[in-house]
């Protein structure tokens, strides 16, 4: 592996982000300076006295670009003060031009005062008459929207510095570790070196904290003061910006939750009996947690290869997560019941030879291994995951084997009938001596894609309802919604049923009511085999397919939930079928 070098590009980019941070740690800080001498001016204007004034001449300036008009006005106004007479020329506290109706309607005001020469009240400070302004308030762009820019960017530019501090003093640490071990990748990190790798629970808060701190520190003053002129203005057809601070009310449930989880449950740990996890071996160890954990149900333990993928440049950059190997453990029986301290939960998995190994030294294409834990228990359920090192090693075997009865004690048994009841499948015995399969359709699980239906419609009607978005936004949104009524329908409505027999599969599948019916003959099968690509979240689904000997593909069975299942329903299947 090129450690030094991907080091060193590390420690470079920690660097850029202490540069990229300055200019927005110090526009927040020139804000926020700003602010406060507004926030200072507004109060000692209110103690200057009111004074008549006439309106000599207004003036509206517009300033055209490609995306949009922005607005100012220059106005003077004359008034008597002690016996003399003054000229001001400052409209607000502050100034600079904005788009919007502000401008534009305070022009058409100071005009009707110029065109029928009425006095309008200006406010003089009565130490110097000849400083004077015509509105000695702060407008609510200058209360909410200046001051949140301004924490914002203070915000976002100390903790981009204080990152890329961070960041130096750990790849210092790393590097180190690389010098020491240059050919074991799994002692390149503290948390791998000593086998006790932390969750990343207290590292979600924080996140969690930021992400919705960013969001709602933007969505809440843009809302409320484009909402105001909104109505002021009656433009009702505006208001779906309201949708922007109700997704900041999701991700402050979102970060409260975990804030509620990290406390209630504090850090957890994966301590690993060896490290690393063998690819062609196993993954043993134990997972601790620093209080007692009372689970309603069981302990599901998950482990996931993860191929974290990165693409585009600047604004147009992704990054999404595919899961290309996954296994599930339930564990009925913790190995430290009488610790009323802890919580301590036996972690072993048989990991293939053929998956991929623990790989980051692309940062847009990684491999990572991720093992989870998740548990019900009233109130905010128990859920940690950690990153741990899963590699080819010199113990690597094709045919290597695991004597698991060290969790027999602890593990959740589930054979037959009652491990594929547990994903909603329904294994029936046939009089033939064959079996019969039936997989439902969703159900309740499609609540969720309905949900999001109705969402989408809504949209698309609104859309269509108002002008100002482009013909072509609209016809996208409208070309999609069928795609999604599709989903949903093929969801609430796909079931399956195989029945297995010594000669002969029988297969049953489609939507309710428009369900057609194959045979295929158990001399004409070549190869009974399971496909994981269907991914919804961060849940791999499996779907078996029957292959003849012509090269002809017969859909199984789809969305079996968990990989343990899907591999009994094959191995039965070849049992029942003599292959």
């Amino acid at each position: 592996m090129k450690t030094n070098s991907k080091s060193k590009k590390a420690g470079c980019f920690a660097y850029v982000f202490i540069l990229f941070g300055i200019p927005f740690a110090l526009v927040g800080i020139f804000l926020g300076i700003k602010s406060v001498k507004n926030f200072s001016d507004s109060y000692e204007m209110k103690n200057w006295e009111q004074i008549p004034s006439e309106i000599i001449s207004v003036k509206l300036n517009e300033n055209q670009s490609d995306k949009s008009t922005t607005y100012s006005v220059d106005a003077v106004y004359q008034y008597q003060f002690s016996g003399k007479n003054y000229k001001g020329s400052r409209i607000n506290i502050t100034g600079g031009g904005e788009s919007g109706s502000y401008y534009p309607t305070l022009y058409k005001k100071l005009s009707k005062f110029k065109k029928s020469k009425k006095k309008y009240l200006c406010f003089v400070n009565p130490g110097n008459p000849a400083e004077s302004i015509l509105n000695n308030k702060l407008r609510t762009v200058d209360i909410i929207i200046f001051p949140t820019i301004a924490v914002l960017f203070s915000g976002i530019g100390i903790g981009i510095i204080a990152f890329g501090i961070f960041n130096i003093k750990k790849e210092k640490i790393y590097v180190a570790l690389q010098e020491k071990n240059p050919d074991k990748p799994w002692l390149q990190k503290p948390d791998w070196v000593n086998g006790k790798i932390k969750s990343s629970n207290k590292t979600m808060v924080y996140f969690s904290l930021f992400f919705s701190l960013f969001w709602n520190l933007i969505s809440w003053p843009i809302a409320i003061t484009f909402t105001t002129e909104i109505l002021k203005n009656k433009n009702y057809e505006m208001l779906w910006i309201l949708l922007f601070p109700a997704v900041g009310i999701g991700l402050v449930i979102w970060f409260a939750i975990s804030l509620i989880r990290w406390r209630k449950y504090g850090e957890s740990f994966f301590v690993m009996e060896s490290v690393p996890g063998v690819i062609g071996g196993v993954l043993k160890g134990i997972i601790i947690t620093k209080v007692k954990i009372r689970s309603d149900s069981r302990f599901e333990v998950e482990l996931n290869c993860v191929n974290k993928h990165t693409s585009g440049r600047g604004k147009n950059r992704r990054t999404s997560e595919r899961i290309l190997w996954q296994n599930v453990l339930f564990i009925k029986q913790e190995a430290m019941e009488g610790d009323l301290t802890q919580t301590a939960i036996p972690v072993l998995f048989k990991i293939p030879f053929e998956v991929r190994e623990t790989n980051e030294e692309n940062p847009s294409d990684k491999i990572i291994w991720r093992l989870k834990i998740r548990a019900e228990v009233p109130g905010v359920d128990y859920s940690a995951h950690f990153e741990i090192p899963v590699f080819k090693t010199k113990d690597s075997r094709k045919d290597f084997e695991v004597d698991e009865s060290v969790l027999n004690k602890y593990v959740e048994k589930t054979t037959g009938d009652a491990l594929l009841k547990s994903s909603g499948i329904i294994s029936e015995k046939l009089i033939n001596g064959g079996a019969k399969f039936v997989f439902p359709a969703a159900g309740k699980k499609a609540i969720p894609l309905l949900l999001f239906n109705l969402v989408w419609g809504g949209m698309v009607m609104f859309l269509w309802k108002i002008k100002s978005p482009p013909m072509m936004i609209k016809i996208i949104f409208t070309a999609v919604q069928p795609l999604l009524i599709y989903g949903f329908l093929d969801r609430l409505l796909y079931k399956s049923e195989i029945a297995v027999s010594k000669g002969s599969i029988t297969i049953l599948n489609g939507w309710i009511g428009f369900r057609s019916e194959r045979i295929v003959l158990s001399s004409d099968i070549e190869e009974i085999k399971l496909i994981n690509e269907t991914r919804s979240g961060q849940k791999l689904s499996s779907s078996i397919i029957v292959i003849t000997n012509s090269g002809k593909k017969f859909t199984v069975a789809r969305r079996i939930a968990n990989l343990h299942h899907a591999e009994y329903i094959i191995e039965e299947t070849k049992n029942k079928l003599g292959l």
